[in-house]
């Protein structure tokens, strides 16, 4: 789970929190929201998907990936 806090009037990230299986591979969604001071909006308007096509497309899965 990623929560990230926004300023209520400013509309500006204050925070980032992710707990849970695969946090370090979203954790980048809140460090450029608060490096970029990216407004809520953005994430709003915005789709992020997870897992990837490319991460659960067979074609893409090698026994090195770690996908079975």
């Amino acid at each position: 789970m990623l929560k990230l806090l926004f300023h209520r009037e400013t509309r500006k990230p204050l925070g980032a929190h992710i707990v849970g299986h695969g946090a370090s591979e979203l954790v980048h969604i809140g460090q450029a929201a608060l490096a970029f001071e990216a407004a809520v909006d953005y994430f709003v308007n915005s789709v992020f998907n997870d897992p990837t096509f490319a991460e659960e497309h067979p074609a893409e899965r090698s026994e090195h990936s770690g996908h079975k």
